[in-house]
């Protein structure tokens, strides 16, 4: 059980390391489109 906790505290933070790379981009496009509206 601690385990599968472990696991999936470090997939999410890996994928928040990826997100946070990919994602300045798309939140910024959001943003944009978002004030547009």
């Amino acid at each position: 059980m601690i385990f599968k906790i472990l696991k999936r505290l470090s997939e999410g933070y890996h994928k928040a390391i990826l997100a946070q790379k990919s994602t300045k981009k798309h939140f910024a496009k959001s943003l944009q489109s978002a004030l547009k509206r």
